[in-house]
């Protein structure tokens, strides 16, 4: 899990990514948007940020809107920065400065709108002839996370990080975001979010998943 505090910053770390991993050519992305004070971070995601952070590993880059650490050097620049954990030497961070710029750029470069809770977008990110890394946001699944454990399509946001994080270690290298929408009965959804999100959808596998769009998938790149 990598701070965000705008997309130059995000595409510069992916650059160092694919270089680092150069036969990855799609790679699955994720934008979280969760304030410390909303009830979901504070009881979820808040207490797991450590665990987010390693789990993650090389295998997804999870960039958390307003968080971070070893600030405390660089207060004039980020004079709001409030501690959230206490549990280890080195405290993660959060700055509402931060949170909203990253928000409002997020907004301003997509149709996507922060529902004022907890929100995790996904989509892939992937590198151009020039070798410069783009983020797909004309295909994106869009959660709402406190809206999805409130109508059981998820269990816990443990369990559906967990297991995005595992279907981030073998992804459909074609289109990862369509290939974890299509197998998602498995990783920490209900009955209920089986039937509402995979259904027909994991009729589709292989080079298919190139052209899914669906009700989950989201253009939301400005037109």
């Amino acid at each position: 899990m990598i701070p965000a505090f705008n997309l130059k910053e995000v595409r510069m770390e992916l650059n160092r990514t694919f270089r680092e991993y150069p036969n990855i050519k799609n790679r699955m992305i994720g934008f979280l948007f969760a304030r410390p004070k909303s009830s979901l971070a504070k009881s979820q995601i808040i207490p797991n940020l450590e665990y987010f952070h390693h789990r993650s590993g090389n295998n997804i880059d999870f960039f958390r809107a307003g968080y971070g650490k070893y600030w405390e050097g660089i207060r004039s620049e980020i004079p709001d920065q409030i501690a959230v954990t206490f549990e280890s030497q080195i405290n993660w961070l959060f700055s509402n400065l931060k949170f909203n710029e990253f928000r409002r750029e997020i907004e301003k470069n997509t149709s996507w709108n922060y529902s004022g809770s907890s929100d995790l977008i996904l989509c892939n990110a992937y590198l151009n002839s020039n070798q410069d890394s783009v983020i797909n946001f004309s295909q994106v699944y869009c959660c709402d996370l406190e809206k999805m454990i409130n109508n059981q399509v998820i269990l816990s946001i443990e369990r559906y990080f967990e297991g995005i994080f595992n279907y981030a270690e073998n992804p459909n290298e074609i289109n990862p975001i369509a290939g974890f929408v299509s197998v998602q009965d498995n990783r920490g959804v209900t009955n209920i979010g089986k039937v509402v999100i995979s259904g027909l959808l994991k009729k589709t596998s292989g080079i298919k998943l190139d052209g899914l769009i669906s009700n989950f998938i989201r253009d939301v790149s400005k037109k």
